[in-house]
């Protein structure tokens, strides 16, 4: 009976009823765009953009241990002290995250130091750090720095507010850890065959991610508009009917009461 009450009195309203669906639509069309004015209006896709990038530096020696396999009386080794560069890498890349260190790779990709942080390696593997995987604010970068397995190698991974910065991030991380390589180096007197060197293994890989509302909120607040307004129309008749109908009764009331007794004095 409730039911058929109401789709009654949403009939009778059927003009303030089409009124908030059109308001219903319009506030999940801004939900899922931005609307710029004009004729006809541009409608633009929300989303919020995260550029990510990446790279692998090789931590090797002058004489390439990857490539040179030498022998017992080589001076420069044999391939097998590769692994021995493992630790040598590992240290390098949680050298990274080190103030300041940190902050030198930050002022070299363009970004405010407080904005970038760097997470060191947790182990002697690929796996990122799980304090990187925390959200963040949409405005500041994450470079998180890992080791590649068994194989001397840095792992580089960057988040950041746009793939320009994040590439910046990765460029900036490897030429500053190359440059302190090099001037460590020649500060000790380290021979140039006996030497680290850090070079990239290829080129850097970035992408952008655009994360959009998902439809199913414009379908929730187009709902949730539509009942809002449903309740408008049929209620605020019927509680205005219920008003006036109250003080119809207070007034009937006061005038059947009877006079209040005289007083005598």
């Amino acid at each position: 009976m409730n039911v058929i009450l109401t789709l009654r009195g949403l009939r009778r309203h059927w003009f303030g009823l089409t009124i908030g669906v059109l308001l219903a639509a319009a506030a999940a069309v801004l939900v899922m765009y931005r609307v710029t004015p004009g004729v006809p209006p541009g409608l633009e896709g929300r989303g919020q953009s995260t550029g990510f990038a990446s790279a692998e530096i090789l931590v090797d020696t002058a004489v390439s241990q990857v490539a040179y396999l030498g022998d017992d009386k080589s001076p420069y080794g044999t391939a097998s002290d590769l692994r021995a560069l493992v630790p040598r890498a590992h240290l390098l890349a949680s050298l990274m995250a080190t103030s300041p260190f940190d902050k030198q790779i930050a002022s070299a990709a363009g970004v405010k130091p407080g904005s970038l942080t760097v997470f060191a390696p947790t182990g002697f593997d690929p796996s990122m750090n799980p304090a990187a995987r925390v959200t963040r604010s949409p405005e500041s970068s994450l470079l998180n720095v890992a080791i590649g397995g068994a194989l001397p190698i840095i792992v580089l991974n960057v988040q950041a507010p746009d793939e320009a910065t994040a590439r910046r991030i990765v460029e900036a991380a490897t030429s500053r850890l190359r440059e302190h390589v090099s001037r460590t180096a020649s500060a000790r007197g380290v021979p140039q065959s006996e030497r680290l060197t850090v070079e990239l293994t290829g080129e850097v890989s970035s992408v952008t991610v655009t994360v959009r509302p998902r439809r199913v909120v414009a379908v929730a607040v187009f709902l949730a508009c539509l009942s809002l307004v449903c309740l408008v129309v049929v209620g605020m008749p019927r509680l205005l009917a219920h008003w006036r109908q109250h003080e119809s009764l207070e007034a009937d009331d006061e005038q059947k009461s009877p006079p209040a007794p005289a007083v005598l004095t």
